[in-house]
């Protein structure tokens, strides 16, 4: 620009409204970015809260952070994964109904999920509908009703089949 030509005045607003635009972009990207972050790090959180909860015998605790967790964020494979923690823990703990109830619940839930999605889509799912069925045959089998549990054992194997369920 030569020294005799004035700047034309309204060129510096266009240039600071497309400084804003280009914030507001990647605001907007940050925006769409930092929820589905937030999300994957709740979702490693409750799993986390639930096993340091059980850890230190917190049994209550750790089903109410589950509770908490599916009325904020709905039924997630992590909240899952969690609940099948908790049914791990309520079989350690003797408690075979409340066990069972878990791991049926687990087995339920995941279900309504697997009609979206498949089970090794990431690795939250496939590891409560493991252990699910894992504390169920164990359930059956302390009460004695060992070739229900087979039977429960035989049926995920089959369900399961060519999943990462099958090999374990």
């Amino acid at each position: 620009i030569s020294a005799h030509v004035k700047p034309v005045k309204w060129l510096f607003p266009i240039r600071r409204l497309t400084s804003c635009l280009g914030v507001a972009v990647l605001c907007g990207v940050y925006f769409v970015s930092i929820p589905v972050i937030a999300a994957e790090a709740e979702d490693e959180e409750i799993v986390t809260t639930v096993r340091m909860a059980i850890s230190s015998g917190d049994l209550d605790g750790a089903r109410s952070e589950i509770k908490q967790f599916v009325q904020l964020h709905g039924q997630t494979a992590a909240a899952l994964e969690a609940l099948s923690w908790l049914a791990r823990a309520e079989l350690g703990a003797g408690a075979l109904n409340a066990a069972f109830e878990a791991a049926r619940q687990t087995l339920k839930s995941a279900d309504i999920l697997l009609k979206q999605r498949k089970l090794d889509a990431e690795p939250h799912l496939p590891m409560a509908v493991g252990a699910a069925y894992e504390v169920q045959s164990q359930v059956l089998d302390r009460r004695n009703q060992k070739s229900e549990a087979v039977l429960l054992l035989q049926t995920a194997l089959r369900r399961c089949a060519n999943t990462s369920i099958s090999p374990r």
